[in-house]
């Protein structure tokens, strides 16, 4: 069963939760490093990938807050692999996309 945007929230303020994020997107970036140069936005994506890599708690309560978007596929106790699948693919090039917007590149 879904979540409402109210238990989606607390999740998202939950450290285990945002550990579980953290985690996913270090996974997430170190798989970046060594993917094909032709893969699409790999610019994007490998540059989220060294932010994440830097920082990887301050990524992990972004990924969080993000994740809380796609409230239809979570839990109130996500799966490891609930989150990761949501960081990797349902939001990985779209925060990169929008990153390096951000940085006006």
């Amino acid at each position: 069963m879904s979540i409402t945007f109210g238990e989606a929230h607390q999740l998202s303020q939950q450290w285990p939760f945002r550990n579980q994020c953290e985690a996913a997107g270090i996974k997430t970036a170190l798989a970046v490093l060594d993917e094909s140069a032709e893969t699409a936005n790999h610019t994007e994506r490998l540059q989220l990938a060294f932010a994440v890599i830097s920082d990887p708690a301050g990524w992990g309560t972004r990924f969080a807050v993000a994740c809380i978007s796609n409230a239809a596929g979570l839990t109130t106790t996500p799966l490891d692999a609930d989150v990761e699948y949501t960081v990797a693919t349902l939001l990985w090039t779209k925060l990169a996309l929008a990153y390096t917007a951000s940085l006006g590149v």
